[in-house]
């Protein structure tokens, strides 16, 4: 076995062992290794204390930095993947299980249930009591015995507004609340295995809002498909309902050979190769058999079916080789294997013949594998000499010592791994080699404005999504407010708005428009459908102010959207200093004054090749031409929350402002290679939620003057600079 890369490319820790490292079992051992469950949760520590000392290592080495994420360890079983990550959690390690759970039958599933109950039963004090108990909100039984009459009254309140709540918003709005309750989300997840609560958490809120929008349901009604769902999930498990990922990017990853199929994984280990498929005790007498005239179920009580029954245990056994293949074969840096007499000379509990063993067979190429498993199958039942592992083994050492090494295995122990000592530790990155990059690329708005306001964004995202029970009201009943108010925010609502009028001709009746895109986004509710639809009326009639006219008249061909851009750019650095300049130096306004200096911030990028982009939308009328850019953001319920200076103050920010100015030299360049007097007048940023019919409301129009337009396409098109 030789790695694809160098040694240099896939660095190993300094701990002097191979590429292949084989835990060998010695005899003086085999106590351990005796019954089936003894030996299945000794391989989970042994190996769990391995990965331990692996992190240690790296965090106190020179070479090269291991973190949980580049370790994974395969098991044949989700029984055994439920001990090794047990036994990661248990020494500080964070692990995450990929296999076939159902979430339906988490824990998080009955205490979610729970909660739901008291929201729909506020007034039933046992409900509320269960859904204090639970995780989420982490009430002791003493805490719950002693509570006075005013805690009472207070829990009352609290689960009254979350049924509520649920009644109005529907269930997507309960996850959006506890995200913005900070406290809460933090203390499930500072729990021993809060990650993987918080994970269900999201997965269970998610299944039952698909479920909500998709059929309609009532709170009533979506709690009985919830509680139905738990009951039946012992009998079926679809796709969807199977566990996630808690953490893969800060987590070994525990996962069954037969799923790590085509997935690698820098460091793997492999406790389990020995273990093959045991048939139950009590075996059943009937058995399905292929025979000549095709798949037979026969009664080993009425017809000999030794024959049937041993080509089946060949065919499992041939399983097993591929499955050990497998295997071996998803490290990059290192893959660890355990082996030796383990389920050997045990009469009681034998461990039928593994891939393992017929790997490290030590007599020659049988001449049939069935054969070979008889004979095999009572060797080790009678004897543990039978085992020819560390023979074969040692003989590879001495051939590749360079490939394979043969170790003890681990002696197990309680040591954690502590993860605050590496964030604390003065690490140094390997000097990188000085190359000559050639700064030509296919850069975008995005690349140059990328890490100025990247967390900015992140807490927006999460502000936005946030919906608290205080200040929540009917949206019809207040004054002024826009009819987006209440729509979901973030992420998911900005992409199905922009989806919407991707193929919308501000002519067609949207009703059938709308719908289909907020069930796809998984957003469908009627109070969502029916703002989106009058949002979609308010904009067709909205004024464009450059233009002179209403939106409907000039955007009404859809296939201008999502406007494709190739920009040339000459050699040059752009930085923020450099914009700045020139912004500066057409600034006509205080306002215009001040967002040019805010430039200076950007980083800078050497940059050369394309400038690429999409605009949400051209517009044209006679010879005039603006772009449109479609923006989701909140900026608050009323109309005057979307005056001229709030959506100035929020483009500037995000720096929309300058991508406005990159899509107008994009369009004058592309307008001058047809010699016309066309021009490209001004940019729209269009404030979706503060839009009102009949007027320019929640339209931030930006008319740059054609001088600062011509200096920006000479900076892109220059290499003098």
């Amino acid at each position: 076995m030789s790695a694809a890369r160098g040694d240099d490319e896939l660095p190993l820790p300094a701990d002097g062992q191979a590429r292949l490292v084989v835990w060998l079992v010695a005899d003086e051992e085999l106590d351990w290794w005796k019954k089936a469950d003894q030996r299945r949760k000794r391989a989970a520590v042994c190996t769990a204390t391995a990965i331990v000392q692996l992190l240690e290592q790296s965090d106190s080495s020179t070479a090269a930095l291991v973190k949980p994420s580049d370790v994974a360890v395969l098991t044949r079983q989700n029984k055994e993947a439920e001990l090794v990550a047990t036994a990661l959690e248990t020494r500080g390690v964070p692990a995450v299980v990929r296999g076939d759970k159902d979430v339906m039958r988490s824990e998080m599933a009955s205490e979610l249930s729970r909660i739901l109950r008291a929201a729909l039963s506020p007034h039933q004090d046992g409900s509320r009591r269960a859904a204090l108990s639970t995780r989420l909100f982490g009430y002791d039984a003493e805490q719950l015995q002693t509570m006075s009459d005013a805690d009472a009254e207070r829990h009352l309140t609290l689960f009254s507004g979350l049924g509520d709540l649920w009644r109005r918003r529907g269930i997507a709005a309960w996850m959006a609340m506890l995200e913005n309750s900070s406290d809460v989300l933090v203390r499930l997840a500072e729990l021993p295995t809060g990650e993987r609560f918080l994970t269900d958490l999201r997965h269970l809120f998610e299944l039952l809002h698909v479920e909500e929008a998709t059929e309609g349901l009532s709170p009533e009604l979506l709690l009985r498909w919830f509680d139905g769902q738990q009951m039946s999930a012992a009998e079926v498990t679809q796709d969807e309902r199977l566990y996630r990922l808690d953490k893969d990017d800060s987590a070994v990853q525990v996962v069954t050979v037969h799923k790590a199929k085509g997935l690698e994984f820098d460091f793997v280990f492999c406790p389990y190769l020995w273990s093959a498929f045991e048939p139950k005790k009590k075996e059943s007498t009937q058995l399905l058999v292929r025979r000549s005239e095709g798949w037979v179920l026969v009664d080993s009580d009425q017809q000999d079916v030794s024959g049937d029954r041993l080509r089946k245990q060949s065919a499992d056994l041939k399983e097993e080789i591929r499955l050990a293949y497998v295997a071996l074969t998803r490290a990059m840096r290192r893959v660890t294997i355990l082996a030796g007499p383990i389920g050997y000379g045990q009469k009681k509990s034998p461990v039928p013949p593994s891939g393992l063993d017929w790997l490290l067979r030590s007599e020659p190429l049988p001449d049939s594998l069935e054969n070979w498993y008889v004979a095999m199958l009572e060797a080790k039942k009678e004897s543990v000499g039978s085992c020819g592992h560390g023979e074969v083994l040692e003989q590879l050492c001495r051939e590749k010592p360079e490939v394979i090494s043969l170790c003890a295995v681990p002696v197990p122990t309680e040591t954690t791994w502590n993860r605050g000592a590496r964030a604390d530790a003065d690490l140094r990155a390997r000097s990188a080699p000085i190359l000559a990059l050639d700064a030509w690329q296919m850069s975008s708005f995005s690349a140059l404005a990328r890490g100025w306001h990247e967390e900015q964004d992140r807490r927006d995202d999460v502000m936005n999504e946030a919906i608290t029970i205080e200040g929540s009201g009917t949206a019809g009943g207040q004054e002024g407010q826009v009819p987006m108010a209440e729509f979901p925010r973030g992420t998911r609502a900005g992409n199905c708005l922009h989806d919407l009028l991707e193929t919308w001709d501000f002519a067609e009746d949207p009703v059938e428009l709308v719908r289909r895109s907020l069930r796809r986004h998984r957003l469908y509710s009627d109070e969502s459908a029916s703002a989106v639809q009058r949002m979609l009326e308010d904009l067709k009639s909205a004024q464009l102010e450059s233009l002179q006219t209403p939106l409907s008249h000039v955007a009404n061909d859809h296939r201008l959207s999502e406007w494709e851009f190739y920009l040339p750019l000459a050699s040059t650095r752009i930085t923020g200093t450099l914009l700045a300049e020139i912004f500066a130096r057409h600034a006509r306004t205080e306002d215009e004054v001040h967002y040019a200096g805010s430039l200076a911030s950007l980083p800078g990028q050497a940059m050369a090749g394309l400038l690429t982009g999409y605009i949400d939308r051209l517009v044209h009328t006679d010879q005039r031409w603006a772009v449109l850019d479609w923006k989701s953001n909140f900026l608050g319920a009323r109309r005057r929350d979307y005056s001229q200076a709030a959506m100035w103050a929020c483009a500037t920010s995000k720096h929309y402002v300058l991508q406005v100015h990159l899509y107008l030299v994009a369009l004058r360049r592309y307008l001058g290679l047809f010699g016309t007097t066309a021009t490209a007048r001004s940019g729209c940023v269009v404030f979706m939620r503060g839009v009102q019919p009949r007027t320019s409301e929640g339209v931030l129009e930006i008319q740059p003057p054609e001088s600062l337009l011509v200096e920006l396409d000479e900076l892109f098109a220059s290499g003098s600079l």
